[in-house]
């Protein structure tokens, strides 16, 4: 479970002094909040030092939970993959360097539910980036277009192949992550927080069977890589060109990034496309057809979609629901709440029937 003051606390009028406390930036013009899971996200508009003309930029001050921000390694981890992302030309954010040289600065920040020990005067500790601001509207925003979809699966295409070739590391490779897909079998340790019906707890345990008897056994001959972890329709920007046209603008949120089996991306990212929807079959249809397109699964892989999507829908529905009963806050069930509806339609569909219609999508 988590601690009391594992979500960091911070006002936002406090925000503008601790960006030039720990930053090379002169002064701070806007900021705004962005809302967050469990971390803390602003929006800031900068003037760094020595820059030519004082010229304004947009950051995203980014403070990470405490449970994470344990894991210094892992952070800096995130920060390498975002700069390596970049470097292969993908949009992704990088992190600025504080006044102390460090792309991750822990940084101590009063909390209301944090009691230090007994004689001590010790602050829970947070890391803190500063990452580049990257513009764009999320998808989740934009129009149902299948042209959008099938170009947002392309570019997942490009990122996973990019991240086969991602340098070894460690803390990514050895992190072990409650909200990695390959965990979802410790839903089954969290359905009692579960309050709605005993229908939607019994839909939870049949998903995560199935998962068990199909998935679990296959894994050892499935391609891994790094990923992403999760690429939901808030964590990728798009930006119009010319007329009614999108590029994606933006890839963000590296906050699950682990070492894993690489059709897990693509099946997160179909699983959210189709949340909430009334069609469950054409916008992650377009999306698996862009990723085939630009990085084709083996036919093993595609095998294992239905089973990992509704796994994911599983999961989302069932942590967001123990993360709610924590701390109610309605952004925690953003995709959980209706992910109970979808996975239960989704569920009631044959698999065979599934891959069908999304292949009536390949071009």
């Amino acid at each position: 479970m988590d601690t009391p003051a594992n979500k960091p606390f911070l006002e936002l009028d406090a925000v503008p002094d601790l960006v030039r406390q720990l930053f090379p930036v002169s002064s701070v013009s806007q900021c705004s909040t962005l809302v967050s899971y469990d971390d803390l996200n602003f929006v800031v508009e900068a003037t760094l030092e020595n820059e030519p003309q004082q010229q304004t930029r947009k950051f995203v001050l980014k403070v990470l939970n405490r449970r994470d921000s344990l894991h210094v390694p892992l952070v800096e981890g995130m920060n390498s993959m975002m700069a390596f992302l970049h470097d292969q030309g993908l949009p992704c954010p990088v992190s600025l360097r504080g006044r102390n040289g460090d792309q991750v600065i822990l940084h101590g920040l009063p909390h209301p539910n944090y009691k230090a020990e007994p004689g001590s005067s010790d602050l829970p500790m947070y890391a803190v980036r500063l990452l580049s601001y990257l513009p764009g509207t999320v998808l989740n925003s934009l129009p149902r277009q299948l042209e959008i979809y099938f170009k947002v699966g392309k570019f997942l295409g490009v990122l996973s192949r990019h991240l086969e070739n991602f340098p070894p590391n460690p803390a990514i490779q050895t992190r072990d992550f409650t909200w990695a897909l390959t965990h979802v079998l410790d839903c089954k340790s969290r359905v009692s927080v579960i309050k709605e019906t005993e229908e939607k707890k019994q839909l939870v345990l049949d998903v995560l069977n199935a998962y068990e008897k199909k998935v679990v056994p296959t894994f050892q001959s499935l391609p891994r890589t790094y990923i992403h972890g999760d690429l939901n329709d808030y964590n990728i920007l798009l930006e119009k060109v010319d007329g009614d046209d999108y590029e994606i603008s933006g890839l963000l949120d590296y906050g699950d990034v682990v070492y894993s089996y690489r059709v897990c991306d693509i099946a997160i990212a179909m699983a959210y496309a189709c949340i909430g929807k009334e069609d469950l079959f054409s916008l992650p249809g377009s999306i698996l057809a862009g990723y085939q397109s630009s990085f084709p699964l083996s036919d093993a892989e595609f095998d294992l979609l239905y089973y990992l999507m509704i796994a994911r829908m599983a999961q989302s529905a069932t942590m967001g629901s123990y993360a709610y009963a924590q701390n109610p806050d309605e952004y925690l069930l953003v995709h959980a709440a209706p992910a109970w509806k979808t996975m239960a339609r989704l569920w009631e569909i044959p698999k065979h029937e599934v891959e069908e219609k999304w292949k009536a999508y390949f071009k």
